[in-house]
């Protein structure tokens, strides 16, 4: 078994048509970069068929980021410090102990 002409006309014909299907969204991605730059992987995956004797089956995608979501969170837990019991009758009190974002 080879991948051989056929395979490489189909190769090229799905990566002409996820090219075709996601320009629009490409462009988008383009505009929106603060750094003038925008990555765009296409990766094919080749395996022999399970379906089809003397066969390959062949996975085009294509990836790029459209939008740069950058989000931090974090805290300071201390696992030997014991528990404050704040609910004391008559007396209301909201504590937030070692949050910090």
């Amino acid at each position: 078994m080879e991948i051989g002409p056929k395979s490489i006309e189909a190769m090229k014909a799905m990566a002409e048509n996820q090219i075709d299907m996601h320009a629009d969204k490409m462009n988008l991605a383009w505009l929106k970069s603060e750094d003038g730059k925008l990555k765009v992987t296409m990766a094919f995956d080749v395996a022999v068929s399970q379906v089809a004797q003397d066969s390959v089956d062949i996975d085009c995608s294509l990836s790029f980021v459209s939008e740069r979501i950058k989000s931090k969170v974090g805290t300071t837990v201390s696992e030997n410090q014991g528990h404050l019991d704040l609910n004391m009758p008559g007396i209301k009190v909201k504590a937030i102990s070692g949050c910090r974002v």
